[in-house]
């Protein structure tokens, strides 16, 4: 059970991190629009780069979540 509440926490992490994805999303619009480009290089890129170490942790939990679950089964016989 204690392995489930850790996925679940990593879980919520990764939702977090969403959140603050989609805030540097909405910087990178506001910033274009008010024609500030060096400011929407930056948050493009940092918005790049957090992509790729979201989908990372999404990976890890999932790896995670599978192991436990075939564990749990394996158990059960």
């Amino acid at each position: 059970m204690k392995e489930l509440y850790a996925i679940m926490e990593d879980l919520l992490m990764v939702e977090y991190n969403q959140q603050s994805l989609l805030w540097l999303i909405k910087t990178a619009e506001t910033a274009y629009s008010e024609e500030k480009q060096a400011e929407a290089k930056y948050t493009a890129n940092s918005t790049k780069y957090y992509l790729e170490a979201l989908q990372d942790e999404l990976k890890a939990v999932i790896n995670k979540l599978d192991d436990y679950l075939i564990k749990e089964h394996s158990h059960e016989k």
